[in-house]
């Protein structure tokens, strides 16, 4: 079965390339205009990534919110995006076609990170989802 989703996964060797990936994608969506959901596995990581977009660059973004850039530790689409940033260690159910872009880390920081990166492009390429692999260095 093949999906009109594409997964796309972003290379990252340490918590600097982390955080500034992060921030460049965002940035990226926010200056053209398009939603970006960021995915969160609780809400401490929700907090400190909407501390870290506050401080780092100032952009404009919520907490379970309908703005451009929306941050959630739930399942919901809360500003109907079809483009999402998977910071959770499972990979996004693409069942729906909900997304149409899905962003993952391709975190090289350790080995159980690297694994986590692996098992999500094996879910992925099974699911027939185009892979690609892009640097926002």
């Amino acid at each position: 079965m093949t999906t009109t989703s594409r997964a796309i996964f972003l290379p990252v060797s340490n918590s600097s390339e982390k955080v500034n990936t992060l921030l460049r994608l965002c940035c990226d969506h926010f200056d053209r205009g398009l939603h970006l959901l960021i995915w969160t596995g609780s809400d401490a990581v929700s907090n400190y990534v909407d501390e870290l977009l506050w401080k780092a660059d100032f952009l404009p973004h919520g907490i379970d919110s309908d703005e451009l850039i929306s941050i959630t530790s739930g399942e919901k689409n809360c500003n109907n995006s079809h483009a999402v940033l998977n910071l959770r260690d499972s990979p996004v159910e693409v069942a729906s076609g909900l997304y149409s872009t899905i962003y993952e880390l391709e975190d090289g920081t350790s080995e159980a990170r690297a694994l986590v990166s692996k098992n999500k492009y094996t879910f992925y390429r099974k699911k027939g989802i185009r892979i690609a692999e892009i640097s926002l260095k």
